[in-house]
Parts: structure tokens; sequence; C-alpha cells
């Protein structure tokens, strides 16, 4: 027959084993941790061939501001017929 634990004292830990299990539990952390993959390693990467200048462009033609929309009005199909005379 097993005893029961719930009757039993609680024994504490002391410092320096608790020091000693934290250090144990960062090992194992840290071994887990290198062996997991990175999230570069899913991605193709490819190498930069945009020069400069190309990236200057770019930043022009996407962030200035061209002004409001052009409003081109529709062309006449909402004008509603005269009704015959």
């Amino acid at each position: 027959m097993e005893e029961d634990r719930h009757k039993l004292k609680r024994v504490y830990m002391s410092g320096a084993d608790k020091r000693k299990l934290a250090k144990e539990k960062d090992k194992k952390n840290t071994k887990i941790i290198s062996k997991t993959r990175r999230m570069t390693e899913f991605f193709i990467t490819q190498p930069n061939t945009t020069s400069s200048s190309e990236v200057i462009k770019t930043y022009i033609s996407l962030f200035m501001y061209k002004g409001p929309p052009q409003y081109i009005p529709p062309r006449g199909h909402h004008i509603p017929k005269s009704a015959p005379a």
C-alpha cells in the first residue's frame, strides 16, 4: 500500500536546491531552443539587386502626395430622357 501524501509533512527546498534547479531548467531550455528552427529558415531570401536610385524613385512615387483624385463625371446615362410630347 502507498502512503497518503496529504498526511506527510511538506518538505521545502533549500535556496541552493532552488538555484540548482533553476540552473538545470535554464540549461534544458537553452538546449531546446538551440534545436528549434528559426523563422528565417522558412523563407527563401534573394539578394537585393535594386540600386539606391531605384529605391528612392519607388519611395517618391509611393509616398509623395499627388493631389486629390480627379473626378470623372458619368457619360450621360444618368440624365433622364424626355418623354415624347
